[in-house]
């Protein structure tokens, strides 16, 4: 009886607390006046209506409610942007007013260890923008050691996937490994200087350490954003968490000690940041001041670097099976133009259009980055005629604009014809220009370029050396499972080596 009792009154305060905690929040937590969108479950509202795949049910709505709607998440209302028009109004035309961060804890939480992407907008941040800006650069501006990188690290890959040539009628495997390996390296090498064979006790670690940061900061706590008493259900969760950012955090701190001692990594990403901290004292404004400012910048490009290219290169191989006929064009266009006595380089990409347009069309067809990090408002503003307050969460919707009916023709077909130009003999400018797969704005992918040059060698380099097809009985499709990014789910290739002939 006493243990009823005991049950009853905790269920009593448990639903007066929530009652208490909704009635306070209800005054600046209401809905947009004038702004459409569904009304949602009580409670919850819209919170468990998306699905796995949130961006098409979000543009699913948009027939319904428009390009600019609103959503209730739990007690959280947030606005929703869809379609290239919307996206530019907002993260272009209005780009300081869109470039802030709401204050979500998932947010707050990760970003004591993974520094920028998190953070808010302001002189502290241009600054540190700035900075990343600037240490990327060398690796993308002219000849660089980032090439024999990636040469060597493709290479890597194609003898793996093939057994060095030795399988005759080819070699079955899931390539997502050898991939996440290969990437592995050059990103060592970008961020902290340092190549590794794949037996190398610390690469094993960055590996693992690397896995641990995406499963860290894959949807976790998300829920808590927009049901704040579901907190303390959640404990363990972030404290799991935690321990897997402070792992990361304390390798990267290791790479930053190590290049203390023995002067390693020259002319690294990491290089850069540490002799930026060294002055601090001298630069008025520096935002690296410490150790762990480092850190944080360092561990933003860690996990990010390494999942959005591995994730991309995984769909090249994947749309090459499903489309043959598109594969034997690169082939055709590969053995023309290199011919098979040496490997691509990047000096080769201008008269590779159409091996350059179809990684183009893969990148926008998969857009596997299909929703932003949400922004929020730094100031009242407006959007395509709708009010928004300042502080308003907003969710930006990067696969809408890349099947937006209205800027690509027949954009569900995949068809890189469309990034050529009329005599096929370049890659449109205005097309690349127009897909939005790294971001917009303010807040667009630093690594961009750095990506772009990586995809197109690696990719160059597997189709001059491999030839792809199904595994016999399988039937893959461009089905895709959230991560940190949109990744296939797992398929296996017969990968033959096409030999010096």
């Amino acid at each position: 009886m006493e243990g009823t009792v005991t049950s009853v009154l905790l269920a009593g305060i448990a639903t007066l607390l929530a009652y208490l905690f909704l009635f306070r929040n209800a005054e600046r937590r209401r809905p947009l006046p004038g702004m459409p969108g569904p009304r949602g479950w009580p409670v919850v509202g819209s919170l468990f209506s998306l699905g796995e795949l949130p961006h098409l049910r979000l543009m699913e709505m948009s027939c319904t409610y428009g390009n600019v709607y609103q959503l209730r998440l739990g007690s959280q209302y947030v606005v929703v942007v869809n379609g290239i028009r919307a996206i530019k109004e907002s993260l272009l035309k209005q780009s300081v007013r869109f470039a802030g961060r709401p204050a979500f804890p998932s947010m707050n939480f990760t970003s004591k260890y993974v520094g920028i992407v998190f953070d808010t907008y302001d002189d502290m941040w241009k600054y540190q923008r700035k900075i990343i800006d600037s240490s990327l650069k060398p690796f993308t501006s002219g000849p660089t050691a980032l090439e024999e990188v990636v040469t060597s690290a493709a290479v890597d890959v194609v003898n793996n996937l093939t057994n060095h040539g030795n399988c005759g009628n080819g070699k079955q495997s899931d390539p997502y490994d050898d991939l996440y390996t290969a990437v592995g390296n050059v990103t060592c090498f970008v961020l902290f200087g340092k190549r590794y064979s794949h037996d190398d006790d610390n690469f094993k670690k960055v590996l693992y350490y690397s896995k641990r940061f995406v499963a860290a900061i894959t949807g976790k706590g998300n829920i808590v954003d927009y049901l704040p008493w579901m907190t303390f259900a959640m404990r363990k969760a972030f404290a799991k968490v935690a321990d897997d950012l402070s792992l990361i955090t304390r390798f990267v701190g290791e790479q930053i000690n190590h290049h203390s001692s023995h002067r390693d990594g020259i002319g690294s990403v990491m290089d850069s940041l540490i002799r930026i901290r060294n002055d601090s004292e001298r630069t008025e404004g520096c935002a690296l001041k410490t150790k762990t400012d480092v850190e944080r910048v360092l561990c933003c490009l860690f996990g990010a670097g390494y999942e959005n290219t591995t994730s991309t290169l995984y769909y090249l191989i994947l749309y090459m099976i499903i489309h043959p006929e598109i594969q034997y064009k690169v082939h055709e266009e590969i053995d023309r133009v290199v011919s098979r006595d040496r490997l691509p380089t990047l000096s080769d990409r201008a008269k590779l259009p159409y091996t350059d347009a179809v990684l183009q069309e893969v990148i926008r067809h998969a857009s596997l980055a299909p929703l932003t990090v949400p922004y929020s408002t730094l100031k009242d503003t407006d959007l395509l005629g709708y009010k928004i307050p300042k502080d308003t969460p907003i969710f930006v919707n990067l696969w809408s604009a890349n099947y937006d009916e209205n800027e690509w023709e027949d954009p569900h077909r995949f068809n890189p014809d469309r990034f050529l130009s009329a005599d096929g003999l370049s890659v449109k400018k205005s097309q690349v220009a127009k897909m939005v797969a790294f971001g917009m704005g303010k807040r667009r992918c630093p690594g961009e370029q750095l990506a772009q040059l990586q995809l197109f060698l690696f990719f160059a380099i597997f189709m001059h050396q491999c030839h792809f097809e199904k595994c016999e009985g399988d039937n893959p499709q461009l089905t895709s499972v959230y991560g940190l990014t949109l990744r296939p789910v797992p398929f296996r290739v017969v990968t033959k080596h096409r030999g010096p002939d």
